[in-house]
């Protein structure tokens, strides 16, 4: 999706970090369907807006396996119920390093940054997230909304960062 060099070299150097965290022995404590079960619990706790107690069980699991973005996605949507859109938006960022080739994390975070006000930078996101999204089949919905959420923002406003 990207072909941005920057951002594929970025993508190899965390996979080999990838490759040494899942080999330490921290890696281990828990075994998978232990895991799973406290993934399953943060997701439920997610649904049923209990966002507290979410944000404890994806922290866990974030900690546990720091290189499974489906866990930083589920403390950063946690984070983003609680009002904490900054932390979010940082922790989109850093999901969009370990997966650089899903459109999603950039959505998100473009969504982060209106909902701290930061109109400028969500529009140079939404922009550049809809440029990369040209053409890719598999990232129609995540570009439509990019779209439609770019479209809302008014075109001269110069009050935010």
């Amino acid at each position: 999706m990207y072909k941005d060099s920057r951002r594929q070299q970025m993508a190899q150097a965390i996979a080999g970090v990838r490759a040494k965290m899942d080999a330490l022995p921290n890696a281990s404590r828990m075994s998978q369907q232990e895991v799973e079960s406290i993934y399953g619990l943060g997701y439920r706790e997610l649904e049923q807006g209990h966002y507290p107690e979410a944000f404890r069980c994806f922290s866990v699991l974030s900690l546990l396996k720091p290189t499974s973005a489906r866990y930083w996605r589920g403390l950063a949507l946690s984070c983003r119920m609680l009002a904490q859109y900054g932390v979010a938006a940082d922790i989109y960022r850093f999901v969009g390093a370990l997966e650089p080739d899903d459109p999603q994390h950039d959505l998100d975070l473009a969504e982060c940054l209106l909902l701290q006000h930061k109109v400028n930078a969500a529009r140079e996101t939404f922009e550049r997230l809809i440029a990369s999204c040209t053409n890719v089949k598999s990232a129609e919905k995540v570009s439509s909304r990019a779209r439609a959420l770019l479209g809302m923002i008014p075109a001269d406003d110069t009050a935010s960062a």
